[in-house]
């Protein structure tokens, strides 16, 4: 079954805004490893086991 038009934007538009945000993610979580940051810090792990 082919896509109309607007099924075929739609698409477009998820691909690319998943690619954007893995992307910012990626580079958060790469920004954050060359600060120094640990995993547990950019985790949460860190947050959830103090006392």
């Amino acid at each position: 079954m082919p896509l109309n038009d607007y099924e075929k934007m739609s698409i477009v538009l998820l691909l690319s805004g998943y690619a954007r945000n893995f992307g910012m993610l990626q580079r958060d979580i790469d920004r954050a490893v060359q600060a120094g940051s640990t995993e547990e810090e950019f985790s949460g792990l860190k947050y959830l086991n103090r006392k």
